[in-house]
This record gives structure tokens, C-alpha cells and sequence, in this order.
């Protein structure tokens, strides 16, 4: 029996059928997974690109999460920006009009590529923009940056590779500080017509992903080229690191005093709130504020960002750049620190040894080993240094007895031997351990009975019948602002009404 074989043409259109589709489909599936693969760093740039639409209707939406607020993003000439404004917590809209507020604006993801902390004019050519970027980011990732100038008048912009400075390299923990210099080849806003600094930071050394972000806006007739030539508007300032803790409002309120004396009415000093700024301390700090002589900045945002000691570097490196050119010489020393010149010594002659270096460092010495005096058999403090200690004395005294040293006649006896161990409980804590008081200090002390000190009281006095004579017979002219006498030192100092920064 013949078997009917199968046409030639069936083994062709079953072949067709069976492989050509499925190898089509497959060739298509691996095509869009290599498309997608390769797409993937840009994905987040594409979607924020295409919802820029939908985010335009909602452009006075925030959305606001315990101390982060995360603003909508507009700028068509940005790529992928994610802006977040840290604030102090519990912070309202109105707190963002304080100028002494400092906010800090991240950009980035997760690991944040940039924190603004501030971007200032360091001159006629050049900006400084100083902040915080993840430390992991710098090291495997090597973020570089450019800095573009943009004017108000429509003329064409001016870009620069910029050059960046990681002060706190060796402490820098999750965040390092970085401070990026723009120096432009001219003035980019020599027709005062204002412009804005734009700052593009890049997470690798490819110039492909960057972020792109205002940093600095200048208004129009703001640029002043004499504020970058002396003379400037202070002779010393002072920068101070980050207050935190629990600081004594009786210590800042006189070192603060001391070192107003010590620099002169040409002076001014930054402070910066890391937290330690508690009423008591405000409070001791608020006559100065209101005189002009002190500043207090708002810091405690920084906190979301975890840097070396309270982020002392970027407090440091902000407070130089936005005061440069405030001041002929800034000084960096903590609030635990004196500053002493030997041998009755003046600041001016001092400084004027060292006019030709930019900078230098003080010795430092042990304070508390210089408050003491030895007796040959005992160790006892001397007499001006005494009175201090018992001043000192006064305040824990009344807060533990409610009533001061010799207020009531009655318990003279009982105060004398309270005011002892009250001051010597204070030289203890001093280091100033075995010291001890004459029992004619202390007898004194306690015979004021709550009064003002006789000579004191008796000088100043003077003083006020003198600037009334004035008054009266309109000759001469009156003191002004307020008068601060140093009994030891035989000394005055006069507080002028300034301006504060």
C-alpha cells in the first residue's frame, strides 16, 4: 500500500509559523529590556520632566513633614532638582523673614549632593557658596562643579569651572563641609544691573547628571565695589562656633563683657545657635544685640545633617566668608577662652607686629592655674581676684538661703560662714582646689548687706552729678550710650547705639 507523502511546501510555511514570530518577539522583548536598562539613572529625570505639566496647576502646593518642607520645582533648566528647606522645628513661614534664621536648602537624593548653608560676593569677580555634600559622594563618586552668572539685563551669561575646598576633610563624618569658589574673568555685575548665581553640581566626574540650583541673588544697584576695600565697618569681629548645651548664662554674660572691653567699640561678635542658646542666655546677650555689637544666628537646622562637632567647620567657614569683608582682622576662639595680653600689653601694639601675616595662632594656658597666688604656707587668693570670687558667690548663696550675704543684721555670723563655703565650693569647681578667701573679704562682702559696694556706688555717683552739671549749664557734651567702670583695671568703657549685621 503507497503512502502519500507531504508536499514539499508544508515543512517551509510550518518553519514560518513557528520560529519566525517568536524570534521577532524575543528580539523586541530584548531590545525594550536594554532600552529600559539604559534609561534607568535617567528614569527620575524623565518622570520629574514629564509631570512638570501636572505640577505647574499645583504650584503653591507643600507639603510639609515635622521640621522638612519639599517645595514643588518650576525651573525648566533644571535637571532632576529636589529642594527640601530644613528648618528649626515647629518653625512657621513667618520665621523665614528673620535674616539671623539660617535655612539650609538640600539638593539631591538620599545622600544629599548639596546643602547651601550661604553663597556670598567675595569680591568683584568672585563668589564663595559654602555648605555641606555627603562625604561617601565625594569620595567614590569625586562631585566637581560650575558656577553660571545670569544678569537681569537679558545680556548673555558667564560660566566657570569652580574650584572646591573641603576644609573638615580628616573629621568630615556623613557630611563633609565644601566650599566652592566662582571667580569669574571680569565683573559679571559691573552695570549694576543685578543677575542671580546659579551653582550646577555634578554626582561624578561624567558632566552628564547634575543638579542645578540658585544659590545667590543680587538686586539691582545692590553691587557696592567700596564694601571689598578698607576701611571697613569694624575693626575686630569675632566669629564663635556653635552654641550647644547647657551653657551658664552668668559665664557668656561675662565674657561677653570682658571681651567687648578687651576689643574696643570697633567691634562685633557673631554667635551662632546650635541649641545652647537658652532664654537665660538670650537674655544675657540681648543688651548687646539691641546695642549693636552682637548677632545671633539660628543654626539649629543643621542638626538634620550629621556633621563633625556640631558642624563646626561649616559655622566656621559661613561666618568667614559672609563677614570677610566686614572687619581689618576676625578672631576664632570658643566661649570657654579669654584672650590675655601679658605685660599690660595693647591689642594695637600687638597687632601691629604681625601687619604684614594674614593670620596666626594663640598660645593657649590652663585659666584656672592663674587665679590662684601662693602664700609660701598656703595657697590664697589674692584680693581682686577675691572680690570676683565672691561676687561670683553672691548669686548661689541667695538662690540656696533666699537672702543675700548680711541682709539681716541678726545672722551676720551665719552668713559670714554660708558666704565661706559658698566660695570655696566655687574655687573648687574653678580648679582652684585648698584656695582660700581672707576672712576681711569675706566680712566685707557681707557687711554691704545687700547694698551696692561703697566706693563703687560713691564713684559712679560722681559720675551721674557730673553729666547732669553738664545737662543743667549746657556746657560740654554728654556721655551717650552706656558707661561700664572696671573697678580693678580703673578704666571705663563707653557703649555706643550701633547697627547690628
Amino acid at each position: 500500500m503507497r503512502k502519500d507523502s507531504l508536499p514539499a511546501s508544508v515543512p517551509g510555511k510550518l518553519f514560518l509559523c513557528f520560529e519566525t514570530k517568536p524570534l521577532v518577539a524575543t528580539l523586541l522583548a530584548l531590545t525594550l529590556v536594554m532600552v529600559i536598562w539604559n534609561l534607568q539613572p535617567y528614569y527620575e529625570n524623565l518622570i520629574s520632566t514629564t509631570s512638570r505639566c501636572s505640577a505647574a496647576s499645583a504650584a503653591s502646593t507643600t507639603i510639609a513633614t515635622g521640621n522638612v518642607s519639599i517645595l514643588p520645582i518650576t525651573s525648566p533648566s533644571s535637571s532632576s532638582i529636589s529642594e527640601k528647606k530644613v528648618s528649626t522645628p515647629k518653625a512657621s513661614s513667618k520665621s523665614n523673614a528673620d535674616p539671623n534664621k539660617r535655612l539650609f536648602s538640600a539638593y539631591g537624593k538620599a545622600a544629599l549632593l548639596f546643602v547651601v548653608m550661604g553663597a556670598y560676593r567675595s569680591g568683584p569677580r568672585t563668589f564663595a557658596v559654602v555648605g555641606l555634600a555627603s562625604k561617601p559622594l565625594h569620595v567614590y563618586g569625586r562631585p566637581w562643579y560650575k558656577c553660571e552668572r545670569v544678569s537681569s539685563n537679558g545680556t548673555a551669561s558667564l560660566r566657570v569651572k569652580a574650584f572646591k575646598m573641603l576644609p573638615d576633610w580628616g573629621y568630615g563624618r556623613v557630611y563633609t563641609v565644601v566650599v566652592v569658589n566662582c571667580t569669574f574673568p571680569e565683573n559679571p555685575n559691573l552695570d549694576n544691573a543685578g543677575g542671580k548665581l546659579d551653582l550646577r553640581a555634578y554626582y561624578g566626574e561624567s558632566p552628564r547628571k547634575f543638579e542645578k540650583f540658585t544659590v545667590l541673588e543680587e538686586q539691582p544697584g545692590s553691587y557696592d565695589e567700596s564694601k571689598y576695600r578698607p576701611p571697613y565697618q569694624y575693626e575686630y569681629l569675632y566669629c564663635g562656633s556653635s552654641f550647644y548645651g547647657n551653657l551658664s548664662a552668668a559665664r557668656i554674660r561675662e565674657w561677653m563683657a570682658y571681651h567687648a572691653w578687651f576689643f574696643g567699640p570697633k567691634s562685633h561678635f557673631a554667635f551662632h545657635d546650635a541649641g545652647g542658646v537658652s532664654p537665660a542666655v538670650r537674655a544675657a546677650l540681648a543688651p548687646w544685640v539691641r546695642a549693636g555689637w552682637a548677632t545671633i544666628q539660628d543654626i539649629r537646622g543643621r542638626a538634620e545633617f550629621d556633621g563633625y562637632y556640631y558642624n563646626q567647620f561649616l559655622v566656621v567657614n559661613d561666618c568667614l566668608h559672609r563677614y570677610r569683608h566686614s572687619a581689618n582682622r576676625t578672631f576664632y576662639f570658643d566661649v570657654d577662652e579669654y584672650i590675655y595680653l601679658p605685660d599690660g600689653r595693647t591689642l594695637e601694639s600687638f597687632l601691629g607686629e604681625f601687619s604684614d601675616y594674614t593670620q596666626f595662632t594663640i598660645e593657649q594656658n590652663p585659666m584656672s592655674s592663674m587665679l590662684c597666688l601662693n602664700d609660701s604656707s598656703r595657697i590664697q587668693v589674692g584680693v581682686a581676684v577675691g572680690f570676683y570670687i565672691l561676687l561670683q558667690a553672691v548669686d548661689p548663696f541667695a538662690s540656696n538661703y533666699n537672702s543675700f550675704p548680711g541682709q539681716f543684721d541678726g545672722g551676720m555670723d551665719e552668713d559670714i560662714s554660708r558666704l565661706k563655703t559658698t566660695a570655696v565650693s566655687l574655687l573648687s569647681d574653678l580648679g582652684c582646689n585648698g584656695s582660700t578667701l581672707t576672712e576681711d573679704l569675706i566680712n566685707e562682702m557681707c557687711r554691704f548687706g545687700a547694698a551696692e559696694l561703697h566706693a563703687v556706688v560713691a564713684f559712679i555717683g560722681g559720675i551721674a552729678a557730673q553729666e547732669v552739671i553738664k545737662l543743667i549749664t549746657k556746657q560740654f557734651i554728654p556721655m551717650s550710650g552706656t558707661f561700664i567702670f572696671n573697678v580693678f583695671s580703673h578704666d571705663g568703657l563707653n557703649l555706643l547705639q550701633g547697627t547690628a549685621l
